[in-house]
């Protein structure tokens, strides 16, 4: 993920500061130069470079087009994004490792599992596979992994072989620690679901961000920029200049 946020930063670093050419108007004699920017308006400006800095980077076709205020409100929440889907992207590996690591240990679950989040999912949803049937010749729906399955006519190893590194038992319903633990271990599964929500909210957000930097790129182009360059008048009368307000 850090590659990915200093690739979008160096690809976008280039222009981020990039201003109209700068020309020196010839003054009348007797007069001092005037600094003016060249006549080309941000609408007259190719379109296709403020665009793409604003895909890669939000806020960076505004700043290129001179509106710096907008740019900052986009640059702004780009990096409260990153920094949040970072968090979250932190948060769900942390809490799908801790709920592995209690599933070991209070489960019998094989180290192989971590990481495999549908594998520790279903030891959320049910109490055993295979090792707790004996308990009752009709478990409840949920008691069994295996016996859910072929009462759903599904082979009992169509997803995952019976052996043990796809095994597990939080032990008989009759023990209030057996289910103490099992309850716990619910409440880590649906700790690390609520991560993995806020880190796809926040990733659909990034490139909403963008379709939005694109858009505000497209009214400022058509609407002139922030403010519309204009022709003023020098001292005396003897020339003008083109003054485009940043």
């Amino acid at each position: 993920m850090k590659s990915v946020v200093g690739a979008l930063l160096l690809l976008s670093a280039s222009a981020l500061f990039a201003q109209g050419p700068v020309l020196r108007a010839p003054a009348p004699e007797g007069e001092p130069l005037r600094t003016m920017v060249s006549a080309t308006a941000p609408e007259d400006r190719p379109l296709a470079m403020p665009l793409l800095l604003s895909a890669v980077l939000p806020g960076s076709g505004e700043r290129m087009l001179g509106s710096n205020g907008r740019a900052a409100g986009f640059l702004a929440a780009e990096a409260a994004l990153w920094a949040s889907l970072w968090w979250s992207w932190n948060e769900r590996e942390r809490t799908l490792s801790s709920a592995h690591a209690y599933a070991v240990r209070h489960a019998g679950a094989s180290a192989s599992a971590k990481g495999k989040a549908k594998l520790l999912q279903a030891m959320a949803d049910y109490r055993s596979r295979s090792g707790n049937a004996s308990l009752s010749s009709t478990p409840a729906f949920n008691d069994d992994y295996d016996q859910d399955r072929i009462r759903a006519g599904e082979a009992a190893d169509a997803e995952w072989a019976r052996d043990d590194a796809h095994s597990w038992d939080w032990g008989s319903p009759e023990s209030e620690e057996n289910d103490a633990h099992w309850r716990r271990y619910k409440g880590m599964m649906s700790d690390y679901r609520t991560s993995q929500i806020a880190f796809q909210a926040i990733a659909g957000a990034l490139v909403l961000n963008r379709i939005l930097s694109l858009v505000d790129v497209l009214q400022l182009r058509r609407s002139g920029g922030p403010s519309a360059p204009r022709i003023v008048p020098a001292a005396g009368g003897t020339g003008a200049g083109v003054a485009v307000p940043f």
